[in-house]
């Protein structure tokens, strides 16, 4: 039998999610703590918030044409990682409920950028 022991299991959580904005990490792992979210439906959650920021992006408003997807991305993940999370996690990362999300993730930027005005 082998142990393996982590030092530091805060870091280990945190490299299994890296890609889930650093500010937002302590939110996402209560909500995964929450939703008793297997490691498999994690992913499929962050996949589907990526799949439904691209399609957010490739719908976006002519006011919002000026992003470049990598800005869109930043934008999304930035102020409303978690929230888009908890709804991707609430699907179940269902795919087929992309627009859906990408929907949301619409309104939640146009609702931060019109208080950033």
């Amino acid at each position: 039998m082998t142990v393996v022991i982590i030092t530091s299991p805060a870091s280990a959580l945190a490299e299994e999610l890296a890609f889930v904005p650093e500010h937002h990490l302590p939110a996402v792992v209560v909500l995964i703590v929450g939703h008793d979210a297997s490691p498999e439906l994690v992913l499929d959650a962050a996949n589907l918030l990526e799949h439904a920021i691209t399609v957010s992006w490739a719908h976006r408003l002519p006011d919002m044409r000026r992003f470049t997807l990598d800005h869109y991305l930043d934008l999304a993940q930035h102020f409303h990682y978690d929230d888009l999370f908890h709804e991707a996690l609430r699907l179940r990362g269902d795919l087929r409920h992309v627009d859906f999300l990408a929907t949301t993730v619409e309104r939640h930027l146009l609702t931060t950028l019109q208080q950033h005005r």
